[in-house]
């Protein structure tokens, strides 16, 4: 008798090679549709419900007992477990203590959701942390020494959306091991996603409340974070994050298999720790690209070793080359190092940036140190990329275990190491000081300018020390600021108007540097050393120094000075002053005096500052006058100087001509030209000159966090109608299968 069946398709119909395919097929064919559906099916059912959470109901989360789900529409008992989806309909208060939600064994992870946006009342409701009766809030946690602190303790696969966290008490985590403190969330695991939108911890006390830990992991948001994670539109506000090393603003630190793209996220209020400490994240590890874009700190950070006012480290996982970017991020922290050693390491943006990209990023806060690579923005930047990017705070370093300090980077070390377009104006005081870099070993600077006063033992108005053994090239650049060596000659005192020293400090002779500077200033005022002294470059312990008068340019030379210019009137003292001189009077020098005869102008003094970042260069005389410098395209020696005068702000006027400044091809000051116009008395010139900045792209402020558009019971709440839409498709073709393997059967009968 035959049975009731589904039609074959035609080509499952019996015959020739088709018929010994099916044959072959057929069993396997049933068995992976009905080994999916079950699968399926069991991934549907394990789905995560969509919960309502009261103030009296919070602590139930997570728990597995079975519970009303508070549904407004109609309630019904559901299972609280760690993968349900949770929407706040209420404030929550937590007083006194509160036990982490989420261990860290596997089976006991949070890997659900939590919204603070009930689209239902269209509120947004917020959870407040206080004491009551004791001091400060504990959080306490699991068993297990690898367990988070915080409201939800050790986190896998989560979102945790449009949340507002009040801390109105101190808090302390109180356990086994307390390590891994987060507000929010205690521990994010590996190999796992975790989504973090429109959630701000924040607090109105004042002083501002103390999160503290153990030893390792203590952040404001997160302790520690692993997987991937994405932060937006977020903020941790008035909170004092505490703990021993790796300590952040918004997260302690990160596993080297983290992926992380945060975007649009404010810090301020204090940071403090020992090692590894940033107003952002105190230590970020990674084998994977990442992204920081519009990241703003402001407060102040405190500690010993590698400290950033955004990132104390980034430091990718050895023999991986991940894209670690920062982009339009700002740090206003002011920063404060007792480390006495000169491995520590301090930025105003990052303390150790390694193997990464800044990009139209600043800070302006200042830094005080007692050692180490201190920079007005990284403190070592090591086979990094720095683009568009300054530091305006005052770097001020004391003690004797320095190894560089500058307005800009502290140390450059790599081949690799590139800044371009940048620049720094504040002051800058500590050995091997530079108004723009400390210490270089190797790199490329290109196009960028300091203009702070620099005081240190061996002191450049650009540059403190170039290394032995050193591939430097610096194109296009200049300083501004004046150089003070110490009073008392103590050591090998050097200071240079653009490079204190390039070599060794003991003048012994080296022969294997590689180092060019080309198109390069130093304006300062003066240059005051105890010992050696030069206008451009205080010492140069190289054997080989090329200028612009041997011609052609022999590239195996150790020191290549081209086309680069001193102010001939700074004032210099020196016990030494550096015979080197030869290798820097054969570029161009620039006289104080002015003269005309025949408009019968002179003027004594005049200051000049050049910007190479926007041509025609800039040059400041007086209060009412302006100064355009160019050369003369036909010149085949000595590139002869002139000076357009102009009055402020207004067109080249008529009558204007051109005239020369001293060159060695001259031998003294000369008319040429026309007349130049007198604009009338002109007021004494003034100390310094403000330059004119390059035009990079400041970052944007950051808005105040935007309201998250998610649904309620986010993705889960979609995969689950997904799972089930597939379940039911491959039930279809499980019962077509079977169907059609009967009727086949029976077809042969």
């Amino acid at each position: 008798m035959r049975t009731f069946a589904l039609p074959l398709p035609l080509f499952w119909r019996g015959g020739g090679s088709t018929d010994s395919l099916f044959r072959k097929l057929n069993k396997s064919i049933l068995f992976l549709a009905i080994l999916l559906t079950v699968f399926l099916l069991f991934a549907g059912t394990a789905a995560a419900s969509t919960i309502y959470v009261t103030n009296t109901t919070f602590s139930q989360i997570g728990d597995g007992n079975s519970y009303s789900d508070n549904n407004p529409s109609g309630a019904s008992t559901v299972t609280w477990g760690l993968s349900d989806d949770y929407i706040l309909i209420e404030d929550i208060i937590l007083e006194d203590s509160w036990k982490a939600i989420g261990e860290y064994a596997a089976a006991d992870r949070f890997n659900g959701s939590l919204n603070g946006y009930y689209s239902t009342s269209n509120e947004f409701y917020t959870i407040t942390i206080m004491s009551t009766t004791v001091d400060p809030f504990e959080f306490t946690s699991g068993s297990h020494a690898s367990d988070g602190y915080g409201l939800f303790g050790t986190v896998s696969n989560a979102e945790f959306k449009n949340l507002t966290i009040n801390v109105n008490s101190d808090i302390i985590a109180m356990g086994n091991n307390p390590n891994y403190v987060g507000i929010l969330a205690g521990r994010l695991m590996a190999s796992r996603t975790v989504i973090i939108d429109n959630c701000i911890v924040q607090s109105t006390m004042t002083p501002f409340p103390m999160v503290s830990s153990g030893s390792l992991g203590s952040g404001g948001m997160i302790g520690t974070a692993a997987g991937t994670l994405t932060l937006t539109n977020s903020e941790v506000k008035n909170i004092h994050v505490m703990g021993g090393n790796h300590v952040g603003g918004f997260i302690g630190r990160t596993q080297n298999t983290v992926i992380l793209n945060a975007d649009s996220c404010i810090f301020s209020g204090d940071v403090e720790g020992n090692n590894r400490v940033g107003g952002f994240i105190g230590n970020f590890t990674t084998d994977s690209n990442s992204l920081f874009n519009r990241i703003q700190v402001q407060g102040t950070i405190n500690g010993t070793h590698t400290l950033g006012g955004l990132i104390g480290t980034i430091d990718p996982d050895t023999g991986t080359t991940p894209n670690i970017k920062i982009t339009n991020s700002v740090s206003h922290a002011d920063i404060y190092s007792d480390f006495l050693a000169n491995s520590s390491l301090v930025g105003g943006l990052v303390g150790h940036l390694r193997e990464t990209t800044i990009e139209d990023s600043y800070a302006t806060g200042n830094i005080s140190a007692e050692g180490g690579m201190i920079g007005g923005l990284v403190g070592s930047c090591d086979n990094s990329t720095i683009l568009r990017s300054y530091a305006t705070g005052n770097v001020f370093v004391s003690g004797t275990y320095i190894t560089g300090v500058g307005g800009l980077v502290g140390q450059m070390i790599g081949s690799t190491s590139l800044i371009s377009e940048s620049y720094s104006t504040g002051s800058v005081t500590g050995a091997y000081s530079g108004g723009f870099i400390g210490r270089i070993v190797e790199g490329t600077i290109q196009n960028c300018y300091s203009t702070g006063h620099v005081i240190g033992s061996v002191c450049g108005g650009f540059v403190g020390k170039v290394l032995d053994s050193s591939s430097t090239v610096i194109e296009n650049c200049y300083s501004t600021g004046d150089v003070s060596g110490p009073l008392i000659a103590e050591g090998s005192p050097i200071s240079g108007g653009f490079i204190g020293d390039i070599g060794s400090t003991r003048r012994a002779f080296a022969t294997n540097a590689d180092v060019s500077i080309t198109d390069s200033i130093s304006f300062g005022r003066y240059v005051l050393g105890q010992q050696n002294a030069g206008k451009f470059i205080g010492s140069v312990s190289f054997s080989d120094v090329l200028t612009e008068r041997e011609n052609p340019i022999d590239s195996t030379m150790d020191v290549e000075i081209q086309n680069s210019y001193y102010w001939d009137n700074a004032y210099l003292r020196g016990r030494y002053v550096e015979p080197i001189d030869y290798s820097i009077t054969t570029p161009f020098i620039f006289t104080g005096t002015v003269s005309v005869s025949a408009s019968g102008i002179s003027k004594e003094n005049v200051w000049f500052t050049y910007d190479p970042l926007n041509q025609p260069a800039i040059w400041s005389a007086w209060a009412d006058t302006i100064w355009t410098l160019d050369s003369d395209p036909d010149a085949t020696y000595g590139l002869p100087v002139f000076i357009w005068q102009i009055a402020a702000n207004a067109p080249i006027p008529d009558g204007t001509g051109l005239f020369t400044l001293y060159t060695p091809s001259s031998g003294g000051s000369s008319t040429g030209g026309a007349t130049i116009s007198n604009n009338g008395s002109s007021p004494a010139p003034t100390d310094t000159t403000t330059p004119v900045q390059n035009n990079n792209t400041q970052p944007v402020n950051n808005t105040t966090p935007h309201v998250s558009e998610s649904t309620e019971g986010g993705e889960k709440s979609t995969n689950y109608i997904t799972w089930l839409i597939i379940g039911g498709v491959l039930i279809i073709v499980a019962v077509a299968a079977v169907f059609g393997y009967r009727y086949y059967n029976n077809n042969k009968m």
